[in-house]
């Protein structure tokens, strides 16, 4: 798959410095590096079951960049807390997700919570969709 801009893939390797927001590019060039800058893969939210996940995608042996190790945590907290209070789902949470083209399977790491979990095909689909996966 190729990005409508940059005609590049998507999947391509990327110089630290340079993002694949144009926004994100924007806020890199324009303002000092005193605070952290980051974007996740996605986020879903499905009303039916109320899971929220917020997903960072990784390659196998990939990790986090500092921004990511500082920020993700936060967010795990804040999810943490709508759990304890009710409004969403227990399989809520932030996860790494250490996966490749074509997809079909992962390894999911939820930050925060240290569950690691390898997931069919099958679960792999109910996961990014905001469904209940087995524990």
């Amino acid at each position: 798959m190729k990005c409508p801009h940059c005609n590049n893939e998507f999947d391509m390797p990327r110089d630290p410095n340079i993002s694949h927001s144009a926004f994100g590019q924007w806020v890199h060039d324009n303002f000092p590096n005193n605070f952290f800058w980051s974007d996740v893969d996605g986020i879903v939210f499905k009303r039916a079951t109320r899971i929220l996940r917020v997903m960072e995608e990784k390659r196998p042996g990939q990790t986090l960049k500092d921004s990511q190790r500082t920020i993700l945590p936060l967010l795990a907290r804040g999810v943490s807390r709508l759990v304890d209070l009710g409004i969403i789902h227990p399989q809520s949470g932030v996860f790494i997700i250490y996966t490749e083209p074509p997809y079909t399977t992962a390894t999911i790491s939820q930050v925060d919570n240290y569950i690691n979990k390898e997931l069919s095909t099958d679960e792999f689909k109910s996961f990014i969709t905001g469904l209940e996966i087995t524990k």
